[in-house]
């Protein structure tokens, strides 16, 4: 009798930390600002500028640029056109404004202080990643992301 030929699966290998970041850069971060940021009628309005126009054409602007330890933190990014964001390299007096009336000078101070002594982003363990990038993915789900983009494919089993 011939034997059967039996192949030993691999085991699955936990996604890498740039798989996670690249989820929550590409998809769900800034998806998530505009969505929490929209008014009833799918705008959002520019923090530095005023300008009033639909999310799908604003930006998620950082007041602390991306590469410093404030990366995600939900404080130091809203929404600005992309004007404002690229182009006048964030506004920063107007955003500075901004953050002063809505959070006060208390939060400021901590976005500032990470800015001036250079925290630079750390690494997140990769189930932290995992867990933030399954959690924006749940929030958008929540806020009806495909009224404004297409469907992304599940991250794990969200419900």
């Amino acid at each position: 009798m011939a034997r059967a030929k039996t192949t030993k699966r691999k085991p699955k290998l936990p996604k890498p930390r740039k798989y996670w970041q690249q989820q929550i850069d590409k998809f769900w971060f800034s998806r998530y600002i505009k969505l929490m940021n929209k008014d009833f009628d799918g705008n959002g309005r520019c923090v530095t500028c005023g300008k009033v126009m639909s999310i799908k054409g604003l930006d998620a602007g950082h007041y602390i640029p991306r590469e410093f330890h404030s990366r995600y933190d939900l404080k130091n990014v809203h929404l600005q056109c992309k004007g404002c964001n690229n182009f006048q390299k964030g506004h920063l007096l107007q955003y500075r404004k901004y953050i002063l009336k809505r959070y006060g000078d208390a939060k400021n101070v901590q976005l500032e202080l990470i800015w001036e002594h250079k925290r630079y982003y750390h690494k997140y363990p990769i189930q932290t990643m995992r867990k933030f990038a399954i959690w924006l993915q749940k929030e958008c789900i929540k806020m009806n992301y495909t009224d404004y983009w297409k469907p992304e494919p599940l991250l794990e089993n969200v419900k």
